[in-house]
């Protein structure tokens, strides 16, 4: 696997977590049709990080045309075979739920990008879950997380 060094004194980082053993048996990331740069950007972050945990993707609308066997090809991320349906905004990220009886997993939305080991926070821990708060970061360790903001106005009353 190949992997861009953003400076040099993280080139070994990869390597030396690789080692670690993670608290969580897969990470599920949620993503749709118009995600598919935002979901290269997600499973990069977590393969700098963690070059061997399993990364599982949950397609809650149709995928762009080649994006799951070229996340499978490059970076070993396979395609969760969901139930057929109309999971909507947000319902697909439910689905784990419904998996393996005692899987411990972590779910992200595409625009989540690894800039820490986050998963050694969740080692440290013995909370049962944890859930994003945006402007969570500790020392070196953050949750970077790019929202869409949608703006609508309200109808005018006559």
């Amino acid at each position: 696997m190949e992997r861009v060094d953003a400076i040099e004194n993280q080139s070994s980082t990869g390597t030396r977590l690789s080692e670690f053993k993670s608290s969580v048996d897969c990470i599920y990331i949620a993503a749709c049709a118009r995600d598919a740069r935002l979901t290269r950007i997600c499973v990069a972050s977590i393969r700098y990080f963690y070059p061997d945990i399993p990364i599982r993707l949950l397609a809650g609308d149709i995928l762009q045309r080649g994006l799951a066997s070229e996340l499978h090809s490059y970076w070993g991320v396979e395609l969760v075979d969901l139930p057929e349906g109309d999971y909507g905004w947000g319902l697909v990220k439910l689905e784990p739920l419904f998996g393996p009886p005692g899987q411990s997993f972590l779910v992200v939305d595409v625009d989540t990008a690894f800039t820490g080991p986050v998963l050694d926070m969740r080692a440290e821990s013995d909370a049962p879950f944890f859930v994003d708060d945006n402007g969570f970061t500790t020392t070196g360790t953050s949750f970077a997380k790019s929202t869409r903001k949608c703006s609508r106005r309200a109808p005018r009353s006559m």
